[in-house]
């Protein structure tokens, strides 16, 4: 008896991998960035204003309700600011893209992991336009250094992170809808607990557990390089590609595993 489509949406053909949509990707990429802007009266400018709007917010109550303030404190906090809204929206926007495709997924079949792909590299667009703005605001304030052509490392690091975890969520969430709620709250914990508001010292005693969180210490390669004219540790650069690298390769072997459930949900 002949199959119906239905039945072979979750079967793969052979040779197909995520490669073979790469026009898809970046063109879905492309429209979807269009899409955001133009939906915005505002379009790219908002991108910038977005993340310097809630620098404001969170400028009142820690400077001036709670009296704490870290040398240049503006470009301290709008570095991490920036730098932590590009791993929330990745993570939760990426965590919810396969479960968020279930229609397509039901009428043929795709690689499951170009859906958070896409997003994730959506997001770093996103994330490259920001940067630029905010490196622009350190050049007009006369605060330019050579250490910024090591930025891109920097950059590369974060993505590997970003993107491994929102693979990983993505993975799980169709299977378990109420894991977004949890994601929810920890990129909120995240968010405070990055050392995006404040510094921890080398001194300090905790200095070691605090830097065990890779987004704490991209957070400090970032202010090393654009703000104090350092070099940043490449080791943990090194470490920091590993580790997402491994996130990915763990997501990527669950993502298959489950392959043939996701158009079901």
């Amino acid at each position: 008896m002949a199959t119906t489509a239905a039945e072979n949406v979750g079967v793969k053909p052979r040779s197909m991998g995520i490669w073979a949509y790469r026009d898809y990707i970046l063109f879905s990429v492309r429209a979807r960035l269009i899409s955001e802007t133009i939906n915005n009266h505002l379009g790219m400018l908002w991108l910038a204003l977005e993340p310097l709007m809630r620098m404001a917010v969170y400028y009142v109550v820690f400077v001036y309700l709670m009296k704490s303030k870290t040398e240049n404190f503006v470009a301290f906090m709008l570095i991490g600011i920036m730098s932590m809204m590009w791993f929330t929206k990745t993570v939760i926007q990426g965590g919810h893209s396969i479960k968020g495709a279930g229609g397509l997924l039901r009428q043929c079949y795709m690689p499951k992991t170009i859906f958070p792909t896409i997003m994730a590299l959506s997001r770093l667009v996103e994330f490259l336009c920001v940067i630029l703005v905010l490196m622009a605001y350190f050049a007009v304030t006369g605060s330019v250094h050579y250490t910024w052509v090591a930025l891109p490392a920097v950059i590369l690091s974060q993505f590997l992170i970003n993107f491994g975890v929102s693979l990983l969520a993505s993975a799980f969430i169709p299977l378990m809808p109420d894991l977004s709620i949890l994601i929810n709250s920890a990129m909120t914990a995240l968010f405070f607990l990055s050392g995006v508001f404040f510094e921890v010292q080398p001194t300090s005693p905790h200095y070691k557990l605090f830097m065990l969180n890779p987004l704490a210490k991209l957070l400090e390669q970032y202010r090393w390089v654009l703000l104090h004219g350092k070099w940043p540790d490449w080791t943990a650069l090194l470490i920091i590609n590993g580790v997402g690298l491994i996130i990915i390769g763990i997501a990527a072997f669950f993502i298959h595993k489950f392959d043939s459930y996701y158009p079901r949900f």
